[in-house]
């Protein structure tokens, strides 16, 4: 492509990146559960369903996972359009554990957080472990999904009144990114209606929700009881790779949040 050529818009499933975020046990991980669906299991809790996957434990396990999933997509010997990352909780913690370790050995002191490391240099190796292992993940060539806990973040206005956001449970600068990086933020809202779980998936943001998406006037998705049902729905709104490396079809996007 020439350098003032106009890029296609592109919403073939492999090249998206998405966030869902909300409270636990609210089927967040099941929902993405299909046949070409992988999933990194950073926390335990995947019992309760059949699917294709590993449990990584450390950010050394991660980066090997990552490494192999790579070369196993290129070569095709993956089955997978679909890599879950759960959670990313979880991911950011491995990171975090990965610097502190880092430090340690670095400085022979006593660090226990990141933010322990002098001169800051723990939160600026934390920002380069993470725009890292986000590249790596995008470049697979997939779909790529990062499941979150929902926290409420205390922000600021222009006119310095704060207020609650629900949002990833990683707040300052790394939330941010990490926000940013993603094309599609999935807010899962529930509420117990008597005894039934009543599940709904905004994708417009609020002032105090964080959620958004590059589908032109998406403002929220219906969650149904027949799970296969809302993957296929969510599914459909992109189209699909074909053999020859072309999209069949494509609809206009536009940033909504």
């Amino acid at each position: 492509m020439a350098m003032y050529d106009l890029n296609e818009i592109d919403l073939r499933w492999c090249k998206q990146k998405t966030l869902m975020l909300g409270a636990s046990k609210i089927g967040k991980t099941e929902f993405w559960n299909d046949e070409k669906t992988f999933y990194i299991k950073l926390e335990p809790g995947h019992n309760h369903i059949k699917h294709m996957g590993v449990e990584c434990r450390t950010l050394k396990e991660f980066d090997e996972t990552i490494k192999k999933l790579a070369v196993d997509i290129s070569s095709k010997k993956a089955p997978i359009d679909t890599v879950v990352v759960d959670t990313g909780d979880r991911f950011v913690q491995c990171i975090d554990e990965d610097v502190v370790e880092w430090a340690n050995n670095k400085y022979k002191a006593d660090i226990n957080s990141v933010g322990d490391v002098p001169e800051g240099a723990g939160w600026a190796r934390r920002t380069i472990h993470l725009n890292t292992y986000l590249k790596a993940l995008e470049d697979l060539g997939v779909h790529v999904v990062i499941i979150f806990h929902v926290a409420n973040e205390e922000r600021q206005d222009e006119a310095g009144n704060k207020y609650k956001c629900a949002t990833i449970n990683l707040g300052g600068k790394a939330g941010r990114a990490i926000c940013g990086w993603a094309d599609h933020i999935m807010h899962v809202r529930s509420v117990m209606v008597g005894d039934m779980l009543v599940r709904r998936v905004v994708m417009k943001g609020t002032k105090n929700i964080e959620a958004g998406t590059r589908i032109k006037d998406l403002k929220e998705l219906k969650w149904e009881s027949d799970r296969v049902k809302n993957f296929a729905n969510f599914r459909k709104l992109f189209t699909e790779e074909t053999k020859d490396g072309h999209c069949k079809g494509s609809i206009s996007t536009e940033q909504t949040s």
